[in-house]
């Protein structure tokens, strides 16, 4: 099963509790845009690209960043984007996969 770029970044806003966060005045640095693409291991401007095509199951909003004296845009999921992501949730953890253990040993997990 290939994951989409669109499913690792809602899987990591959801992961990271993004939702709970939107309305706060000063968030961590996990939800800005550069952390985002840094941690589902895409460049910055696919990050942009995948962001225009799930602008309906996310928000992005200008926020301090804690520890910091400026904001940056970060972004979070909204309610149709945590239903989105709980669904892919289910998907992903319903698969087995194949992989061989330290001894060597084909296992499925």
């Amino acid at each position: 099963m290939e994951i989409g770029a669109q499913d690792v970044i809602l899987l990591y806003l959801y992961e990271t509790h993004s939702f709970e966060s939107l309305t706060e005045e000063e968030v961590p640095s996990t939800f800005t845009k550069d952390a985002v693409a840094l941690r589902c291991g895409i460049n910055r401007s696919e990050l942009e690209n995948q962001l225009t095509d799930l602008k309906k199951d996310v928000v992005i909003r200008k926020k301090r960043i804690s520890r910091r004296k400026v904001a940056s845009e970060c972004v979070f999921l909204n309610s149709k984007g945590v239903v989105r992501a709980k669904g892919i949730m289910a998907v992903v953890s319903e698969k087995r996969v194949d992989f061989v253990d330290e001894r060597g040993e084909r296992r499925n997990m």
